[in-house]
């Protein structure tokens, strides 16, 4: 019930414009107004996230694999004062994902990504 309940949400985000795709935006310039910049993308074994100088409290960061719905949080931080977080994703198996950056429970950022790690 949990997978279709994470499966729902990200429909639902992807079709309000919460989220955006991948593809749409990894060849463009960032812009000086996103508060959070996530690359590479397609990620192979990490990625990172640039706050731009941004602080957040009570940060939780999901991984939602959007072929099986599975949810996995990689990471907790009770705050945020630095620029750049980086993450290992070279355990998890290659597909597509809906990054979800939540402060105090409440959805702040999300984007759909790729880890690959073929070629590697």
């Amino acid at each position: 019930m949990k997978n279709l309940r994470n499966i729902l949400l990200l429909t639902v985000m992807l079709f309000s414009g919460l989220a955006v795709n991948a593809s749409d935006r990894s060849n463009v310039a960032v812009s000086e107004n996103e508060p959070i910049h996530v690359y590479p993308i397609p990620a192979n074994t990490q990625f990172h996230i640039d706050f731009k100088n941004n602080q957040y409290s009570d940060i939780t960061y999901k991984l939602v694999n959007l072929e099986s719905g599975l949810s996995t949080v990689i990471d907790n931080k009770n705050s945020i004062s630095h620029q750049i977080s980086s993450f290992d994703v070279s355990l998890l198996p290659t597909g597509t994902y809906m990054l979800v950056i939540e402060e105090n429970g409440k959805s702040i950022y999300t984007k759909k990504m790729v880890i690959n790690h073929f070629g590697v």
